[in-house]
């Protein structure tokens, strides 16, 4: 088992073969994990001329009792956040999930899927679960109105056409995306949450449900399911965490090393480990590298550990 210190963008490509990926990405503006920018470059070389623009952030719903758990970080509460683009190529300077549109959330999210296609097994499987969001319900997004715009800025502005309460569909726009990309979209499950809370919204219904799709790199044959299953909690300072149980049938088509991008508490490499899977995560969050090898350690006996700075 290894957990690495990094970005997923920059981490994966360093990697030798996997067998199977097993992940939850950030959702698009409902989390935020702290000062984790990146460039997203958009060409190989440029010598960026950044034009910075501010994110007005939401307030993550302070008066519910969902997050007033005590000694827990409130990961809902988006903070305003100064973000960038190039003005000569289109680049972009954030944090995954805070994009300015969710074309290009997506499009990041395929970048990174991409370099883990290159070490994914031939008859590896890519399994992602990924939620929805309402448009206007805050969050991602940012203030066009103040300062000079860039020509990216401008196109950005053209692309999410969708009304205030509409459902984004985010989940089937990265499905087309990542078969666009040269991955085959082999299977999908959904996973009923049982106990999840209501929606404290009038106008909308509460969403029990979330997608796991499975991306391969040949036709393989895998059953799709309806998974009902409660949501996940641990002792641990994550709001974003799944429950184990969501990604055994996962991790069970696994023959070699299973890969989490985005580790989190290490929920993953829990069922990895029982499954006697090697594992590999990868964590932006240095606090929560330390947490997701306590959490792993503490629940399942480790044949072989070790925790990676990058």
């Amino acid at each position: 088992m290894k957990i690495i210190n990094g970005n997923a963008l920059e981490t994966i490509p360093t990697l030798h073969k996997i067998n199977s990926v097993v992940t939850s990405p950030p959702y698009y503006g409902l989390r935020h994990y702290g000062e984790y920018s990146l460039e997203w470059p958009t060409t190989e070389y440029c010598e960026h001329e950044w034009i910075e623009y501010k994110s007005k952030g939401i307030s993550g719903g302070t008066k519910s009792k969902k997050v007033k758990v005590k000694d827990t970080i409130n990961y809902s509460i988006v903070e305003p956040g100064n973000y960038a683009f190039c003005n000569r190529c289109g680049a972009w300077f954030g944090e995954l999930g805070q994009e300015p549109t969710i074309t290009l959330y997506i499009k990041h999210l395929v970048q990174i899927f991409h370099e883990a296609y290159k070490v994914l097994d031939d008859t590896g499987i890519c399994w992602v679960n990924i939620g929805d969001t309402y448009a206007g319900s805050g969050g991602a997004g940012g203030d066009w109105t103040k300062g000079k715009r860039s020509e990216a800025q401008k196109w950005c502005q053209q692309q999410d056409e969708i009304e205030d309460k509409s459902l984004m569909l985010i989940p089937f726009k990265f499905q087309e995306a990542m078969v666009a990309d040269g991955w085959i979209f082999s299977a999908m499950d959904i996973w009923e949450k049982p106990n999840v809370m209501p929606s404290s919204a009038y106008d909308r219904p509460t969403t029990n449900y979330e997608f796991w799709f499975a991306f391969t790199k040949q036709k393989i044959s895998i059953p799709s399911e309806v998974l009902k299953i409660p949501t996940g909690q641990n002792k641990y300072k994550h709001f974003a965490t799944y429950n184990i149980n969501v990604c055994r049938k996962p991790i069970s088509y696994a023959t070699g090393t299973v890969l989490d991008p985005f580790c989190g508490s290490g929920t993953t490499g829990i069922e990895a480990v029982k499954q006697r899977k090697d594992f590999i995560g990868i964590e932006i969050n240095k606090e929560y590298v330390g947490i997701a090898y306590e959490y792993i350690s503490s629940s399942v006996p480790i044949i072989s550990s070790g925790i990676t700075d990058i």
